[in-house]
């Protein structure tokens, strides 16, 4: 087997990974085997660790030790998790280079095709396509204990609902070889972005349009809004220089947009849930939970810094609230989780990433849109724990570690951000 092959089907296993499709990806065996194939991959292409690896690593290890400390307890899954994700975000860097971003989004709309087709196949017989896939399943039982027993993950495709009579009575919901439609959408978008701002790849063109597909079967809320906003601020920040046949789509996209958020059936409750207030009671198999949704779970987190506002429940599940006492908590909400279980250094950790991956993407692409990448990962962060999945949290902290000059944002004669160098 070839290195090329090699380094392809390593990318292409860890995307599969992130999409969190069976219960096997998500326990600590699979953390030490895929810290084994990281080495091993590491071994086998002479990747040797720099500074910005080694003191991310070292930075993870004190941290995790100190939130052991205060919760006096140790948690090695914890400690495997972030030190995996580290290691693969940079092994993969120092596999692809500045390629790595062209070959994320070309194995996501491979995926994308494969979903569509899964997709008209459930509207045609899902049934027979339940049978068909059933012997390949290795869900490992996910979902069962939320009382589904009709989901079906192969790796590169899941049946998220086998009945096309769906909570929105019109279509079965596409999953992809995710979990669930919404965090395939957030691979979607991201792959869009990827194609669009920084490949500079026509939306028109054909695997754009594969993802484009596979977006609206998703019926994802989430991915919709993410969408939208990303493209009235792609189309705006050519505003300047527009030519009518941008216009004329940025015209469209508004009317279409503000339109379908408020009537169309299936997206109206969910834009209600994400302005709910409260959190909620829940659990999982037969541990009850505290659940915050997309918005309402702030005076939780709240709570959460008050007590630590350092390192916030320093790693813990459990928090303690008011009128309530020690119980499990979560959000469906990545800066929420990430300041509950981390505190503000969670935070910090969080922007910077955010920042210097922003800065990279704008000086190797020359991306003029500065403001899509940070959007699109903002407005997702609300939906959905994207940080915990593995291909997001590397497009996200790509920036660590490759040699991006050190920048400013700036305006242009066209008033839009643009970046330049600084000479010391």
């Amino acid at each position: 087997m070839s290195n090329n092959i090699i380094k392809k089907l390593y990318l292409f296993i860890l995307l599969i990974f992130s999409g969190g499709g069976s219960v096997y990806y998500a326990n600590k065996y699979a953390y030490i085997i895929l810290f084994l194939i990281t080495c091993i991959i590491a071994l086998l292409y002479k990747i040797k660790l720099n500074n910005s690896i080694i003191n991310a690593l070292i930075i993870w290890i004190i941290f995790w030790f100190m939130c052991s400390l205060i919760i006096r307890r140790f948690i090695p899954v914890q400690l495997l998790f972030y030190l995996n994700f580290l290691l693969a975000a940079y092994v993969l860097y120092k596999l692809y280079g500045n390629d790595l971003i062209k070959n994320i989004s070309q194995d996501i709309v491979i995926l994308a095709a494969i979903s569509i087709i899964g997709w008209l196949f459930l509207l045609l017989d899902a049934t027979l396509l339940a049978s068909i896939l059933k012997p390949f399943n290795f869900s490992g039982g996910f979902r069962e204990e939320y009382g589904i027993y009709d989901y079906i993950h192969i790796g590169i495709y899941t049946i998220h609902n086998l009945t096309i009579k769906t909570e929105y009575a019109y279509l079965p919901r596409n999953a992809g070889f995710c979990w669930e439609p919404g965090i395939f959408s957030v691979f979607l978008i991201l792959a869009l972005f990827i194609r669009t701002s920084l490949l500079k790849k026509y939306i028109g063109s054909f695997g754009s349009l594969i993802l484009l597909i596979a977006l609206l079967t998703t019926q994802s809320t989430t991915g919709y809004i993410a969408f939208f906003i990303y493209l009235l601020y792609y189309y705006s920040s050519r505003f300047a220089t527009m030519k009518l046949r941008f216009a004329i789509p940025l015209i469209i996209i508004t009317i279409i947009g503000v339109y379908s958020f408020f009537n169309l059936e299936f997206m109206k409750p969910k834009i209600d849930l994400y302005i709910e207030t409260g959190s909620n009671f829940g659990a999982y198999g037969t541990t009850p939970i505290l659940a915050g949704s997309r918005l309402s779970g702030l005076p939780l987190v709240w709570q959460d810094l008050k007590r630590n506002p350092i390192m916030g429940k320093a790693l813990s599940s459990v928090g303690t609230y008011s009128g309530i006492g020690e119980i499990y908590s979560t959000h469906l909400n990545s800066i929420f989780t990430i300041v509950s279980s981390m505190g503000l250094f969670g935070f910090v950790v969080w922007l910077l990433f955010l920042v210097k991956s922003t800065k990279y993407y704008c000086y190797m692409y020359h991306c003029k849109d500065v403001l899509s990448f940070p959007i699109i990962i903002i407005l997702t962060s609300f939906g959905f724990n994207i940080h915990n999945q593995l291909i997001i949290f590397t497009i996200m902290s790509i920036g660590l570690f490759a040699n991006t000059p050190k920048s400013v944002f700036y305006l242009n004669s066209n008033y839009s951000i643009a970046t330049g160098d600084i000479h010391n």
